[in-house]
């Protein structure tokens, strides 16, 4: 009977640890709700928003999210960096975005290289072994670092896991110089995209922008050269962002017999969807080079490639890129990240000028900065920061910066050993006999009388160590044989118990589940959806509250009367 009894104590107990976890506190702990995956591209991000710190910016909030549509859902969702960094397009938006600006450190690296000769250091291998991608690659610029002592640049590589081992991104003068001739790179190319998206005739540009579709057709035509370029810029006309995808109809050019594809802007139930395009095009001649621009509005986004008539040997090269899936010739085609924008780089006040005016950046000048890598919360808060006061963005980044700037520890100057020799003391020594000599010396000679030094311990018996002017206390001599039992083992074990509770220590909130619903199914010759439903269940346990709190009374009850039985069955015999 007695071994029933302990079974039922142990077993009480146990529940009531147990729904004390569950009803008790609970404590959002962001790392914790990370997939492997998230914490990976958490990661990556916090690495690339150090590499722009050093060269003077940040990424903003539109490096990762797209659309205001998007960037109010994060805002709701309490920034859940967590939910984000799990989405598919996020973390190709990253991945691109590594790649790119790798490639473009590539080149700044293989530039500087080529500059000075490789130097005097061995060369690492970088990871990226193939040229960087046409149209990327930084201009040649000379480095003002003496060639004839210089190191060659870390590769991409080691730069990066130091980085990320480490928690700072420390670079050399001259992986620096490289670091931020690829930011200037990626700044260049970025404002030059915007440029041709966000020109003053462009009546869409603050519209939400699902992507562009390009063409470009080259031939011989009456016997001369003919190329025709147009790039289509397409943007929802809707508020509520209704286009969930595009549905590309294969054509063939009634002459040239070339193929193409017609995009219609489709609704989540298959209707059309209005949008607006904003083309620009550049039309070469014998003559000379036209440039022009139009607008269209209708279901389709307008980009029909121009045709050559009976043209010779002619060219048709069809390209597209949209943040929403694309249905072409009956193959679901995943959405893409979109390039990123200018509203994705954020300057500091020092680059606000050249920013605000679309011009290449003149990029502060950094004595081999070493920065801390940011955290997703330090991000988060300087997003908030940004995006509530826009005016005062570039002040914002400015002091983001310099917090995460790690200052160099100054070399200590060398001890000087003090002048502990006694000084002199000149006295005149009185006349012993308390008179006045009736026929005194023009010239007497003083009396040199040493200054007698007091013994700063208050020995009589001793004075100061001209060889050790400054003796160490008792408690100096003995810190070298001191230690912090806390961080020892076994002694820290208790210490680490309370670390343990700790983690217990939060706010209560009840915590809510969700379970997700998601059914599609597509029609395979028409690529319509003929299934597409999307519901999230919610379990909500503040609903019972009421419950809860009335277990929480017995918990607290049956703890105490099984407390009370193994106390009496095991220490209190009898």
């Amino acid at each position: 009977m007695k071994r029933v009894i302990k079974r039922m104590a142990a077993l009480v107990l146990a529940v009531s640890v147990l729904c004390g976890t569950v009803a008790g506190s609970y404590q959002n702990v962001q790392a914790g709700d990370f997939s492997a995956g998230a914490l990976q591209y958490a990661s990556d991000f916090s690495f690339l928003e150090a590499l722009f710190n050093a060269s003077g910016l940040s990424l903003g909030l539109d490096m990762l999210l797209k659309t205001q549509k998007d960037i109010d859902k994060f805002k709701e969702e309490n920034w859940d960096f967590g939910d984000l960094l799990d989405q598919p397009l996020t973390q190709k938006q990253i991945d691109e975005a590594q790649e790119k600006i790798e490639k473009l450190y590539y080149g700044a690296t293989e530039a500087y290289k080529k500059t000075h000769g490789n130097g005097s250091k061995p060369t690492p291998t970088p990871m990226i072994t193939e040229p960087p991608a046409p149209g990327i690659t930084p201009p040649v610029t000379v480095a003002p670092i003496n060639p004839d002592d210089v190191e060659m640049p870390e590769d991409w590589g080691t730069m990066k896991k130091n980085a990320q081992d480490k928690g700072i991104l420390a670079m050399g003068a001259t992986t620096a110089y490289c670091v931020k001739e690829a930011v200037k790179g990626w700044w260049d190319d970025i404002m030059q995209t915007d440029l041709e998206s966000n020109v003053s005739d462009n009546p869409y540009k603050n519209e939400k922008y699902l992507g562009y579709l390009e063409y470009e057709c080259e031939g011989i035509y009456n016997g001369s050269f003919q190329k025709h370029y147009r790039k289509a810029y397409v943007y929802d006309y809707t508020v509520n962002s209704d286009v969930s995808y595009f549905s590309a109809t294969s054509w063939n050019d009634s002459t040239t017999n070339l193929k193409y594809h017609d995009f219609r802007a489709k609704k989540s139930n298959g209707d059309d969807c209005f949008v607006h395009t904003y083309c620009v095009q550049e039309l070469t001649y014998p003559s000379g080079t036209v440039n022009s621009s139009f607008t269209h509005s209708g279901y389709t986004a307008y980009n029909y490639p121009m045709s050559y008539g009976s043209s010779e040997g002619a060219v048709l090269n069809e390209n597209y890129v949209f943040s929403v899936p694309v249905v072409i010739d009956g193959k679901t085609i995943p959405a893409s990240a979109l390039p990123p924008g200018k509203s994705s780089m954020w300057p500091s006040t020092d680059l606000k000028d050249d920013y605000d005016n679309n011009r290449s950046p003149n990029l502060p000048e950094l004595v081999t900065p070493t920065l801390r890598l940011p955290t997703l919360d330090e991000i988060k808060d300087l997003w908030k920061q940004g995006t509530d006061d826009e005016e005062n963005r570039p002040t914002y980044v400015t002091n983001f910066i310099t917090n995460h700037t790690v200052q160099p520890t100054p070399d200590p100057e060398p001890t000087q050993k003090p002048d502990v020799k006694p000084t002199p003391t000149i006295a005149v020594v009185p006349d012993p006999g308390g008179g006045t000599d009736p026929d005194p010396d023009p010239n007497p000679t003083p009396s040199v009388t040493p200054a007698v030094v007091p013994d700063p311990g208050g020995d009589s018996g001793g004075g100061t160590d001209p060889d050790n002017p400054e003796t160490p206390t008792p408690e100096e001599e003995a810190s070298p044989y001191k230690a912090d039992l806390k961080d020892i083992f076994p002694f820290c074990i208790p210490f680490d118990l309370i670390h343990l509770l700790k983690v217990f220590e939060a706010d209560a909130e009840a915590p809510v589940f969700e379970f997700p619903l998601d059914i599609e199914l597509d029609n395979p010759w028409t690529g319509k959806k003929v299934v597409d439903y999307h519901h999230t269940f919610e379990l909500d346990m503040s609903d019972y509250e009421p419950v809860i709190k009335i277990l929480r009374i017995f918990q607290v009850v049956f703890f105490i009367i099984a407390l009370m039985l193994i106390t009496r069955q095991q220490m209190i015999k009898g």
